[in-house]
């Protein structure tokens, strides 16, 4: 009996939380993004110079999201995956945030051009 609970509490744990290589995300769920979004797209690829599917992209809504212990607002990771803070899925520009990041394959030094092009890199993300 007590190994079935076990079990039952672990699956329980790693539904309320994902933790991947110093990211901790809290209450996720996978969404459809928001019409607005590919408006959102196509200024950012228009702004950075590169162009790609937007439905090549994985969006998740998460109720908090800590990178290397920080909270953050959103979160990219490859292949094509943007996860936002519930709070943030109808913030353009920590949307376009990390849209430009999947445009530039991750970047996360905020090195390229396109951070200051496109007027988002000061989004915490």
């Amino acid at each position: 009996m007590r190994p079935l609970m076990a079990a039952a509490l672990g699956t329980v744990a790693l539904a309320a939380c994902t933790s991947l290589a110093g990211v901790e995300l809290t209450g996720v769920r996978r969404f459809t993004p928001l019409p607005a979004y590919s408006d959102w797209w196509t200024e950012t690829e228009a702004c950075s110079g590169r162009a790609a599917d937007f439905g090549r992209i994985e969006w998740w809504e998460a109720e908090t999201i800590t990178v290397n212990k920080q909270i953050v607002l959103a979160h990219w990771e490859k292949p094509h995956k943007i996860t936002l803070t519930r709070f943030h899925v109808a913030t353009a520009s920590v949307v376009r945030h990390e849209m430009l990041h999947d445009l530039l394959d991750g970047d996360p030094n905020h090195a390229d051009e396109a951070w200051q092009a496109c007027g988002v890199s000061g989004v915490n993300g």
